[in-house]
């Protein structure tokens, strides 16, 4: 009988139906398992390369990949839990789109496919909205991340700027138990003049 094939080898095999699938279906079973690690080096030697890393998730893109694949643990319900709503609530435009189904790659880990968005670190994007007043009132505001920083956890002034954004956060303190939501600059992004909010955690 052929041996059991090795972690590294099951990863690769998952990253080639991951990169030229529509849709992926995971043939690894429950039992012949490999990390999330080794699926992204796998996934490295397709041409994915890594834009984006949190304490329980990594973010890939690839050039002839109209979407980013997002690997995430399980391990992290509130990520999970934010990911179902904001799919039940795709018609809210301040919420991060999804392609397909959230796939269980292993016991220990899932993937995603979301939209590409755009990053406000160093963008002007923010300042066009920003009243001077608010501006000078931001110590060290010469520093526009710094200014950035502080505006984007501004929740009021958000919200009053983007009122479907305080639909948004309201209904993610329901679903997610009234937690301290993270807002922060790395967890809100844009699509053309759209706040997008993408990572509650």
């Amino acid at each position: 009988m052929p041996g059991k094939r090795k972690p590294h080898h099951l990863a690769a095999s998952a990253a080639t139906e991951i990169h030229n699938s529509d849709w992926f279906i995971p043939q690894c079973g429950s039992i012949n398992v490999f990390s999330r690690d080794q699926l992204q080096i796998a996934l490295q030697n397709l041409g994915w390369r890594k834009i984006g890393q949190g304490g329980f998730s990594v973010v890939l893109q690839h050039d002839h990949r109209p979407w980013l694949l997002k690997i995430f643990d399980n391990s992290n319900q509130r990520w999970l839990d934010f990911i179902w709503w904001a799919r039940d609530h795709a018609d809210n435009p301040h919420i991060i789109r999804t392609q397909g189904d959230l796939i269980p790659v292993t016991p220990d880990f899932w993937t995603v496919r979301v939209e590409p968005l755009e990053c406000i670190y160093h963008d002007s994007f923010f300042l066009r909205y920003v009243d001077p007043k608010l501006l000078r009132s931001i110590k060290h505001s010469r520093h526009t991340v710094m200014a950035l920083h502080h505006i984007a956890e501004n929740r009021s002034w958000l919200c009053q700027q983007w009122p479907q954004l305080a639909e948004v956060l309201h209904g993610l303190e329901i679903v997610l138990g009234n937690p301290v939501l993270d807002l922060d600059i790395t967890n809100i992004m844009r699509r053309g003049d759209t706040l997008v909010y993408t990572d509650p955690v």
